[in-house]
């Protein structure tokens, strides 16, 4: 970049990719110091800092881009497009994703080379390798059905309704705000917004009671239409009746829950006579003051063969020699000032065992469900000797245990059943291992079956976290001056820690820095004739780090003289009446300086103009308009010359 009209140049590469050209650079007039720059072969990279920083944005897009337009059009700023060896994609949150656009038109020729619009800015023009130049129309959003409202009837205050966005025609990617409206009668003249419901979803509050409610559902697409025109409005709902009464869990009314606390044989995951269930009432609206539950032995999953086991009393259930192989559920009975109800069946427990195995740890599985990664099965600890122990690896759709396939089993002593390799057949799956032991007693001469946790889902192995260009320090040491950290480049989305260190004059014995674990750093008195450095560690879910080491810093000092660094640039349209602002930059300077500012006109002082901001006047038009950032502390004083250009 050149801020004298190519006097001289600075550069201003921090995060783009070596060893690749820089095709073409964009400013974002909707945003400034917003730049983006198509590279050959790395894709596109945006600087929000007037490049100071750069980070690459190619999520979504092809490997191959050849061009770049800017259409400030949108509802939320400008719209970049991006011609690509695949066609066109544009962005409506400055690259962070990507849409496609279709190829349709383009006859093949989905190389784009160049794009434009007309002059009516409604039409994307593109000029596509062997296909000569090609437009496609930009429509407006066009309603075809308007939203719909769910519930339409019956409306109670305290529900929630929900609008569907209706239906739509019109240039891709359409985008839905929404405002919910209170009608004191089903004509559109009674109608008012609703502060704070601009969800696809409302709540109705008592100040709907006996109201009409409806939705306003407004499109946004790249053709900016005034809202009154892409709107559309749901038919009324309502009237909106008074809240359900107040007997408990008269409109929520969860079912139970049952918990068991570790008993007699210290876990968790196994059922036995002896041990503790804990019944949980979980919501009931309105609330209920005080609860008391009924608990049921089952012979089967299902509620048919469950027969009450005692009338309602207390949250705890002690299991008996007579729950064995049952199943155990509960009921929930809640009471208030307005009455009493009672909830259905919770969900049941497992099945009850018979003690003749215990386990003191369960079953587990090690290592990360990651494909082409080998996991290790461990088949848990338990009391006696146990007499045999068959394990099976069990692969699963989902986590409620229904569904699962055995991928192999045996007894534990079988080789190769004690490790498990994934492969791409268990890419979306979960694992578990189930482990059926028995010990050598006559009394109980039955297997039980123990389980492990669940993996979590089976997914493709991360990227390994690598470092291909390391991070700098920005900002020249002396005492109280904050030095900062660039990003560097890095692959595998690794999260970051930081350590700097006090090294002597020549970079290198270098100790850590007590509490000094941030991407800043403030120079401190015992850093003045040493250098400085910063090690960035980068980890990700595969648990190995690696660590890069700055450049030493040049040797700090006591005082010094303020130091431009990098980042100044003068923002604003150079038209006469519009303002532009001098944006100082970064600099260093022990004590700290301050900064003044003064705006040329060709050269000569313009009279006033003492402020960071300068509104541009008549006498600018066709001269070139700099400003003069000074910044000065007691050492002294250094100027940094800004140019807007010509006005």
């Amino acid at each position: 970049v050149s801020l004298n009209n190519g006097g001289s140049w600075t550069p201003v590469t921090n995060g783009l990719p070596t060893g690749t050209n820089i095709l073409r650079i964009v400013a974002d007039e909707e945003n400034a110091g917003t730049w983006y720059a198509i590279t050959s072969g790395a894709g596109v990279y945006r600087t929000e800092t007037g490049g100071l920083l750069w980070e690459p944005v190619n999520d979504g897009l092809p490997s191959t881009v050849y061009s770049i337009l800017l259409l400030p059009i949108g509802v939320e700023g400008s719209v970049v497009v991006i011609g690509t060896n695949n066609g066109v994609f544009t962005s409506f949150d400055k690259g962070d994703s990507w849409n496609k656009v279709s190829n349709d038109g383009l006859g093949g020729h989905t190389n784009v080379w160049a794009l434009s619009t007309t002059p009516v800015a409604l039409a994307l023009v593109a000029g596509a390798q062997g296909g000569g130049v090609r437009y496609r129309l930009m429509a407006p959003p066009i309603n075809l059905s308007i939203p719909a409202v769910t519930p339409n009837a019956g409306l109670n205050v305290g529900e929630t309704l929900s609008t569907s966005d209706g239906t739509w025609e019109g240039t891709e990617e359409i985008r839905f705000t929404y405002q919910w409206q209170r009608c004191t009668t089903n004509s559109a003249g009674t109608c008012s917004d609703i502060d704070d419901a601009t969800q696809k979803t409302y709540t109705m509050v008592a100040a709907d009671q006996s109201k009409y409610l409806r939705t306003k559902v407004t499109a946004h697409n790249p053709v900016d239409l005034p809202a009154s025109l892409t709107t559309a409005i749901s038919a009324f709902v309502g009237t909106v009746g008074a809240a359900p009464g107040s007997m408990p869990g008269a409109s929520v009314k969860n079912n139970p829950t049952i918990t068991a606390p570790a008993g007699p044989d210290a876990n968790t995951f196994t059922l036995f006579p002896g041990e503790v269930l804990v019944a949980t009432p979980n919501t009931w609206n309105p609330a209920a003051t005080s609860f008391l539950y009924q608990w049921f032995r089952c012979s089967t999953v299902n509620e048919s063969s469950c027969s009450p086991i005692a009338d309602f009393a207390g949250a705890n259930y002690t299991l008996t020699s007579d729950d064995v192989d049952m199943f155990i559920r509960a009921r929930t009975q809640g009471t208030n000032a307005n009455g009493t109800d009672i909830s259905l069946l919770g969900s049941s427990t497992s099945q009850i065992l018979p003690k003749q195995v215990t386990a003191t740890s369960a079953p587990s599985i090690v290592g990360k469900p990651w494909v082409g990664q080998t996991v290790t099965r461990g088949i848990g600890s338990y009391s006696g000797a146990i007499e045999t122990a068959y394990t099976t690896w069990q692969v699963c759709p989902d986590t409620t245990g229904n569904g699962c396939s055995t991928e192999k089993a045996g007894h534990v002593d079988t080789a190769g059943i004690a490790t498990l390799t994934l492969n791409a057949g268990h890419l979306g799956k979960y694992l578990r291992v189930k482990v059926e032991v028995d010990v050598n007693d006559a009394s109980a001469p039955q297997p039980v079956t123990f389980y492990s946790a669940f993996t979590g889902k089976v997914v493709t192995a991360p990227a390994k976290v690598t470092n291909s260009k390391k991070p700098t320090i920005v900002g020249v040491p002396a005492t109280g001056v904050v030095l900062s950290l660039t990003k560097g480049t890095w692959g595998g989305n690794p999260t970051f820690s930081y350590s700097w260190k006090r090294c002597n004059s020549a970079g290198s014995a270098c100790t850590s820095i007590n509490g000094a674990d941030n991407k800043t750093y403030k120079v401190v008195g015992a850093d003045v004739g040493k250098t400085i450095r910063a090690q960035v560690t980068g980890v990700n879910a595969w648990g190995l780090p690696i660590t890069v080491q700055t450049a030493a810093t040049a040797v700090a000092k006591a005082t010094m003289k303020p130091v431009y660094v990098t980042g100044a640039s003068i923002t604003g349209k150079r038209a006469v009446g519009k303002t532009l602002t001098a944006d100082k930059g970064i600099w260093s300077a022990s004590p700290a300086a301050t900064f003044s500012y003064k705006w040329f006109r060709n050269g000569s002082p313009i009279s006033g103009a003492s402020s960071k901001s300068y509104t541009l006047k008549a006498a600018d038009k066709g001269k070139t308009v700099t400003c003069t950032v000074k910044a000065t502390n007691s050492k002294g004083s250094t100027s940094k010359t800004l140019s807007a250009g010509k006005i």
